[in-house]
């Protein structure tokens, strides 16, 4: 893939004779821009264009840049599009004195033209040596975000068995285990108002609770209550039931056919 080269310059005798000198390498293509409204229309393409393509290298010819008092490097520092890019200087003549300037003005290199092939070389590897960085900086950039991605990921799974964990903690012991799973999956599970169906509401407590209280310790009727609405809540939940509450030794349940009250209570007494 051919690396691209801009060229800046209003002399069009040496544009076409840089240009020709650029294309003349395989792993180069000059694009030149004669004036200082081309520079700023093609900056402005690859800010609203992704698909424009953005220079590798740019080359500003001294002389040109001089009579705008250097009015194009200082639009190239300024433009976000453009940042980064290696700015290389031409000159007819190499000198200690314009190479100061170009240096202090951002360049990274001041080359004489035509171009020696030692001097094509430079513009080439400088290129190449742009588009590694960019490419790793793109993939760091992309790495970034999955990273970030996958962490957040991470955290709401945390935050979603947190609460699912309390949920179950709560639901769970009343509810069987169809009707949490549809508060827990469903946005509209825990929702007043819920769904119309055809139950059967059953009730059921200890017979003789009032005087067995009487006769029997403390501990001894706790222990009793707790087995008898710890197997009640379990098998109302076996057959999809749910509990509705606790009344003293009473249970207040909904079950969705009657046969399984039955069933309920005989387990029960068992």
């Amino acid at each position: 893939m051919k690396r691209s080269v801009w060229l800046i310059c209003n002399r069009r005798n040496v544009l076409v004779d840089v240009q020709r000198q650029i294309n003349s390498n395989e792993g180069l293509k000059a694009y030149c821009f004669f004036s200082m409204e081309a520079l700023s229309d093609g900056a402005q393409r690859i800010e609203e264009d992704v698909r424009y393509e953005s220079p590798s290298l740019i080359l500003v010819d001294y002389e040109t840049d001089v009579e705008t008092n250097f009015s194009c490097v200082h639009f190239l520092h300024k433009n976000k599009a453009l940042a980064g890019v290696p700015i290389f200087f031409m000159t007819k003549e190499k000198t200690e004195e314009k190479e100061d300037v170009c240096y202090e003005l951002g360049a990274t290199v001041v080359l004489p033209y035509p171009f020696s092939a030692r001097s094509l070389l430079r513009i080439e590897k400088a290129a190449q040596q742009y588009e590694m960085t960019r490419s790793y900086e793109q993939l760091l950039v992309q790495q970034s975000a999955v990273l970030k991605a996958a962490r957040e990921i991470q955290q709401l799974n945390e935050k979603l068995e947190v609460r699912n964990a309390f949920l179950y903690s709560i639901f769970g012991k009343y509810f069987s285990e169809e009707v949490v799973e549809a508060i827990l999956e469903k946005p509209e599970g825990g929702k007043l108002g819920g769904e119309k169906h055809l139950v059967t509401v059953m009730m059921a407590d200890l017979r003789g609770f009032t005087s067995l209280a009487d006769r029997l310790s403390a501990d001894t009727m706790v222990d009793m209550l707790d087995y008898f609405l710890g197997v009640m809540t379990k098998i109302i939940t076996e057959y999809k039931g749910t509990v509705i509450e606790f009344v003293g030794d009473a249970i207040l349940a909904t079950v969705s056919v009657l046969p399984c009250i039955y069933v309920a209570l005989n387990k029960a007494a068992l």
